[in-house]
């Protein structure tokens, strides 16, 4: 039987926050402030290491991310007063509950354990399994310059349906989806591989993807991310995030905006090249391939926020 292949696809750009979280405390706590912010984080997990997508399972790294919920740092020694782009602290996430709380941000997209989740933020009618999603910002002097932090491919969008909050993580509900209203739909990312040690819940997006793309056709989605040593003057802590351009087969180029934006990709094997393209920029720049980071474990704390 002929796969079912749909007519076009897109990559879109989703502007993320380039707000900081920066605070002295040892412990950050839940973001409860006007602004969305990104966090320099560390987490144990696997990454892909070169063009041939092998993976390195076992690794600790750093990346550029979301996490609004709580998280423990410490001084990041290359950074210097007066150097923008590079994060003063280094974070490791952890998760605490605060219900009571109606202030707290969300955290979307949410990159740990076993998928990618992206529930809200700039969500575009149009978006569809197979297409790629890009978060960060962009180069204000060059706007086909792409800052990039986290990159999404959709593997379809799960309709939750009452009393069904029990099928999502338990971090993941209570960091995002009950911060979120309404949180009627939430867009899964494919991950490169399946996690062999949990029941795989979303099988039905996975064979409508399947129709979409080949097997020999790997997409994936990632974070950009360095490999993290104990060396004091380690150069692999992430000093600035990777910049890429994006363009189809008739030289489209996608382009920063303020509320984002998407160009149209006529094929998945086209898709397909831009996605490897991509992956190439970002590698040449030194970094690998973030496809896994555990979720983070719960801490009781008490008055963190007052």
């Amino acid at each position: 039987m002929a796969k079912k292949v749909s007519s076009s696809h897109a990559v879109w750009f989703v502007p993320h926050p380039y707000n900081k979280s920066e605070n002295g405390a040892v412990i950050c706590p839940w973001n409860m402030s006007a602004l969305h912010r990104r966090k320099l984080l560390e987490s144990h997990g696997a990454s892909v290491i070169d063009a041939s997508y092998k993976k390195n399972i076992n690794c600790n790294i750093t990346f550029v991310g979301e996490w609004e919920c709580c998280s423990q740092h410490r001084p990041n020694s290359l950074w210097k007063v007066g150097l923008r782009d590079i994060y003063r602290d280094i974070h490791s996430p952890f998760l605490t509950v605060l219900d009571s709380h109606t202030q707290v941000l969300n955290t979307d997209p949410f990159v740990f354990g076993d998928y990618f989740y992206y529930a809200c933020c700039k969500v575009r009618d149009g978006m569809k399994p197979g297409d790629i999603v890009i978060f960060g910002t962009f180069n204000k002097d060059k706007s086909d310059e792409l800052i990039i932090d986290t990159v999404i491919v959709l593997l379809g969008k799960y309709e939750i349906k009452k009393n069904e909050d029990k099928y999502f993580p338990y971090a993941y509900y209570n960091v995002t989806l009950s911060k979120v209203s309404p949180h009627n739909n939430v867009w899964i990312g494919k991950m490169f591989d399946n996690r062999n040690h949990i029941e795989h819940l979303y099988q039905d997006l996975e064979d409508s993807y399947n129709e979409i793309y080949d097997e020999s056709q790997k997409l994936f989605s990632f974070v950009p991310c360095k490999r993290l040593t104990e060396d004091l003057n380690n150069t692999q802590i992430i000093t600035s995030l990777p910049v890429i351009t994006v363009k189809n087969s008739n030289g489209d180029v996608l382009t920063g905006t303020r509320n984002g934006n998407h160009i149209e990709v006529a094929s998945p094997s086209e898709m397909k090249n831009i996605f490897d393209d991509i992956v190439s920029q970002v590698q040449k720049q030194g970094f690998d391939l973030g496809i896994y980071m555990p979720m983070p474990t719960y801490r009781e704390l008490i008055d963190i926020v007052k």
